[in-house]
């Protein structure tokens, strides 16, 4: 059977009993080196997103299809990798305990427990200071959803571009496939998506692309509001007309819940404001 992150859940309490963690100061720092992938051709992608949210990947790639890590992660320490596991256990008590987690956990639909696959995008790197207590909650959330999974068919996947080897390392720990492809992605068995604050375009091409194959309905996606995005007018930039033409008739049939912060925008500014679990038909 397939491990579950959510059983790693021990270990990481366990690393934040026996280590003591330095915080970890903010600062502002930017990213770079991401793509839209488009089939056979990739283009630079505009960076509009709002401070401190993780940079956004391109749609990940099939298993296999990432870069190879193995050799990179033996630069990374036990000692740096037990660290950044007991911040992450400190976040993962903190949202645990807040009433935004039980919120999240409780609007999921009756039918998750089947999901097979779970896709976890764009957290960002807990390598980046600026960014590493956004991305240690962004995570803690994942792990949490993965333990209302039991019948996944295989590990889930998170994937980053921007993912640094202490990221591969901390992930492949808590039991997740780690993946930087580049590769456009559809849904076919029922999947559970989360994707804190990717930038629409790249949600557009995946429900684009699975309902061209009749299984939009298979997708649970946790992520920016969809219809938000629509109001604001958030899609434009990085959308054509038939793009925004698409997500309007998407947004006139799924079913949007929205996912109030309830005061978590106290503990962590930004880490899941203006998200919503979306589904369709």
């Amino acid at each position: 059977g397939v491990k579950s992150p959510a059983k790693q859940i021990d270990t990481l309490e366990y690393h934040e009993r026996t280590v003591n963690v330095a915080c970890m100061g903010d600062s502002d720092d930017d990213d770079a080196g991401w793509t839209v992938a488009t089939g056979k051709k990739s283009r630079g992608a505009a960076s509009n997103r709002r401070k401190k949210h993780p940079r956004p990947p391109g749609p990940p790639g099939p298993p296999g299809s990432g870069h190879a890590h193995g050799s990179a992660q033996s630069t990374v320490t036990d000692t740096v990798i037990a660290k950044a596991l007991a911040n992450v256990a400190t976040s993962l008590e903190t949202l645990r305990g807040h009433p935004y987690a039980a919120n999240v956990l409780g609007n999921l639909p009756d039918h998750i427990g089947q999901t097979k696959n779970y896709w976890v995008w764009g957290l960002g790197s807990l390598d980046n200071p600026s960014q590493a207590q956004l991305v240690r909650y962004q995570a803690s959330m994942a792990l949490l959803l993965a333990d209302r999974l039991p019948r996944l068919a295989g590990p889930p996947e998170t994937v980053d571009p921007m993912f640094t080897p202490l990221d591969v390392a901390v992930y492949e720990r808590l039991g997740f496939a780690t993946q930087t492809g580049n590769h456009d992605w559809t849904v076919h068995d029922p999947t559970l998506l989360f994707a804190p604050h990717l930038e629409q375009v790249f949600t557009t091409r995946l429900l684009r692309s699975t309902r061209e194959t009749g299984t939009l309905g298979n997708l649970t996606y946790i992520g920016n509001s969809i219809s938000k995005c629509l109001e604001r007018n958030h899609v434009r930039a990085a959308h054509t007309d038939a793009d925004v033409v698409f997500l309007k008739a998407v947004a006139a049939t799924m079913t949007e819940v929205p996912l109030r912060e309830l005061g978590f925008h106290a503990v962590c500014p930004g880490a899941f404001n203006d998200l919503s679990l979306h589904r369709f038909p």
